[in-house]
């Protein structure tokens, strides 16, 4: 089976996540649980090639020194994956993530309605949190297209990879994907201080740095809306704040204080009768 049919194959079968390894046959995640798909297992020489139809020019370049990199793959008209590749045991791994085609509404996501309040606030931040797999790039997506479709604003995300497509409705939008289009979330969440935002948009907070320029953003006349790998919302704040140095701790509180219009935390459970996950 050809790659785009078996990917097809397996969005069909309700698989959110695919994963490809040397030495296994091909690994489905449907509704939450992993199945192995029966079929002869995936050599070394299988996993290059299957590799090398993600990897663009130049990594291909440098491919003695390659380790990981995200990017996408879409098969045209019909389903688009969020790709990671990375090395483990000498060779390589794949971990695929179906993204829709077309980005669910947030009535068709369970998104409580408070989150379109959030999305329409002039200033501030919004922290969307759960853990890996749990829809927080979903629920931001939808965040930002429920802007773009009821407010003219200039929106600017910063993604990694970049995964939903925002065409412009009724505002402007300029999505920049980490790694292609700017070195870091830190470098390009500093530029778009300067590229004049009503709306900036930070796929995830992953260090000291971003989180202080995130916080100094929302304070300055910009809605920012990030995630964060936590469980709630006593977490979230207890987490970011560890991130600092004891004498600054006291000063991002008050930033927190005065800044933070809500936070979303979030996980998919399965539903009663086994075919698929909600958002709770």
């Amino acid at each position: 089976m050809k790659l785009n049919e078996f990917l097809l194959s397996a969005v069909k079968k309700g698989a959110s996540d695919i994963h490809f390894k040397a030495g296994s046959p091909p690994i489905l995640r449907i509704y939450g649980d992993i199945v192995k798909i029966k079929s002869a297992p995936m050599t070394p020489q299988a996993m290059n090639s299957l590799a090398f139809t993600f990897i663009n020019e130049a990594k291909r370049r440098n491919f003695r020194s390659f380790t990981e990199m995200d990017t996408t793959y879409t098969i045209p008209n019909e389903a688009r994956f969020r790709v990671n590749i990375y090395r483990q045991k000498g060779t390589f791994a794949i971990a695929m993530r179906h993204i829709p085609l077309k980005l669910p509404s947030m009535e068709q996501l369970r998104i409580p309605e408070v989150a379109k309040r959030f999305a329409m606030e002039p200033r501030g931040l919004v922290i969307v949190t759960g853990v890996t797999g749990s829809g927080k790039s979903t629920t931001l997506a939808s965040m930002i297209n429920y802007i773009n479709m009821h407010k003219r604003s200039h929106i600017i995300t910063i993604e990694d990879p970049i995964e939903f497509i925002h065409e412009d409705i009724k505002s402007v939008v300029n999505q920049r994907e980490v790694g292609t289009d700017t070195p870091s979330f830190l470098s390009a969440l500093r530029a778009a201080m300067r590229e004049n935002p009503d709306v900036i948009m930070v796929g995830e907070m992953r260090d000291t740095d971003t989180i202080a320029t995130v916080l100094r953003a929302s304070e300055t006349g910009h809605l920012v809306l990030t995630t964060f790998h936590t469980t709630d919302a006593k977490e979230t704040i207890t987490s970011i704040v560890s991130y600092f140095p004891p004498h600054q701790q006291q000063q991002v509180r008050a930033q927190l204080a005065a800044n933070l219009k809500g936070i979303i935390s979030q996980r998919l459970i399965k539903r009663k009768d086994g075919l698929g996950r909600v958002l709770a």
